[in-house]
């Protein structure tokens, strides 16, 4: 995270969903294990910031047995890569959020992730 510290990196939040709102809990994009890497399908809604940010910090469901509160983790995804899309909304008072779409999107396991 020294990358954050230092501005080298932009980071939005993408908690919310379209079913979920921001009950983090419901998140149903899904992140699953593939070698040395996350792969992650789903999407988010007002992630502020996605058009202009370099990383999206997640909270994605990487175990869908375990119970609603848990089987979560949250990834930090770059977002310049194939795999993720990045929708303008406009508020009523004309400010932007957006609507983010994963596609096979990845991201590297760290040390003291979810197995």
């Amino acid at each position: 995270m020294g990358g954050a510290l230092r501005g080298e990196i932009v980071i939005a939040l993408g908690y919310s969903e379209p079913d979920g709102g921001s009950d983090v809990a419901a998140a149903r994009t899904r992140a699953v294990r593939d070698g040395d890497e996350w792969v992650i399908n789903g999407q988010k809604m007002f992630t502020t910031g996605a058009h202009l940010n370099t990383h999206i910090f997640m909270i994605l469901r990487t175990d869908p047995k375990a119970p609603k509160h848990e089987g979560l983790t949250t990834i930090l995804v770059p977002r310049d890569q194939p795999g993720i899309e990045v929708r303008g909304i406009w508020t009523l008072s004309g400010e932007r959020t957006n609507a983010t779409f994963y596609t096979d999107a990845r991201a590297p396991i760290v040390s003291g992730s979810a197995k």
